[in-house]
């Protein structure tokens, strides 16, 4: 049976999810201080670099724009976007933007209308407010959201995904020959690594095009930092 999420759980708010990479490093501090002297930043440094990663800053980083699981099955993303909220729009709109952080997409731009990002998934539009939200709804069940606020000059952009109650990830995206239960911890209808790690990936994707950003972290690293992140918020219990 799954816990509920516990105060101070990873993927609930960045403070948390850095916490649990500092619970790490200070593991790998009583790990080195066995065989001599040894220092926190060093051992913060051993943690980020283990995930393929520059150094502890960046370790933040992630953390700061990582996925945020409001409920055991419901993933949120935000980004700064320093462009008003009309361009913002075009590019959760037009299939020419969409496909540039995205996926290759065709729509009819009205609630109802058809959709399908290619070799990925296909549905209706659930709802539609110009200029602000559009709501997938995905023909395997479960919706994606991407809506937008003004903040002073900016747009903050939120993609909400929601995935279906019993949707399992599917055999050809299993990686590493880990079993179902390794790829989708949480079990079916929750979030598993890989895409998990996908629209992570598409929202720095999003952010450089726009902001002319460097955030450059890739699907991979974005994945393994995932995997072990979700194993930890779906720990089941004894």
């Amino acid at each position: 049976m799954l816990k509920e999420p516990r105060i101070g759980t990873p993927l609930t708010h960045y403070v948390h999810t850095l916490e649990w990479f500092e619970q790490k490093a200070q593991h790998q501090l009583r790990e080195q201080a066995k065989h001599g002297p040894s220092s926190l930043a060093d051992a913060r440094e051993i943690v980020a670099q283990s995930y393929d990663l520059t150094d502890w800053v960046e370790l933040d980083g992630f953390c700061r724009g990582a996925v945020v699981l409001k409920e055991l099955n419901v993933l949120q993303l935000k980004r700064r976007l320093e462009i008003s909220m009309q361009d913002a729009w075009n590019y959760l709109v037009q299939p020419e933007l969409l496909a540039k952080w995205h996926i290759p997409t065709e729509l009819e731009l009205k609630e109802g209308g058809a959709f399908e990002f290619k070799n990925a998934w296909k549905g209706k539009i659930g709802k539609l407010e110009i200029g602000r939200l559009i709501r997938f709804d995905a023909e395997a069940g479960g919706f994606t959201t991407f809506s937008l606020e003004t903040e002073n000059d900016a747009t903050i952009c939120l993609i909400t995904d929601v995935m279906a109650p019993s949707l399992i990830v599917e055999p050809d995206l299993i990686t590493d020959g880990k079993s179902v239960e390794e790829n989708q911890p949480g079990g079916p209808g929750t979030h598993w690594h890989g895409v998990t790690s996908g629209w992570h990936f598409g929202a720095n994707l999003l952010a450089n095009l726009i902001n002319e950003a460097s955030v450059e972290l890739s699907y991979e690293v974005l994945d393994a930092l995932y995997a072990d992140l979700l194993q930890e918020y779906f720990r089941r219990s004894d």
